[in-house]
């Protein structure tokens, strides 16, 4: 399965499938693509597919991701890099929960 270059992904950090959805998070890019599969054919289901960009703020290292629930993503941040900015301290080494809109 390959992520649409619209996901404008510079990395991969994480992926997740849960009951035919699944979830992969770019560290780089703080953006999270996610898409429905069919079980049967192990193919993307047409029209599924999603872009989310984390909050500016501070999520500059999110590195995994799970599925907690079909509309609920958990997500975990690296530590801060010495070269990134301070606001990047704020959500690093930490655990956040994303409700994704509309599932």
């Amino acid at each position: 399965m390959e992520i649409p270059l619209t996901a404008e992904f510079e990395d991969y950090a994480g992926i997740s499938y849960r009951d035919g959805r699944l979830a992969v998070v770019s560290q780089s890019s703080a953006r999270v693509w996610i898409a429905e599969v069919d079980r049967k054919a192990r193919l993307l289901v047409d029209g599924s597919q999603a872009i989310y960009r984390f909050p500016k703020k501070g999520y500059c290292n999110v590195e995994g991701v799970a599925w907690l629930s079909e509309d609920t993503l958990v997500c975990v941040s690296d530590k801060k890099k010495g070269r990134q900015p301070e606001k990047c301290a704020e959500k690093d080494q930490s655990i956040h929960i994303f409700r994704i809109p509309g599932a």
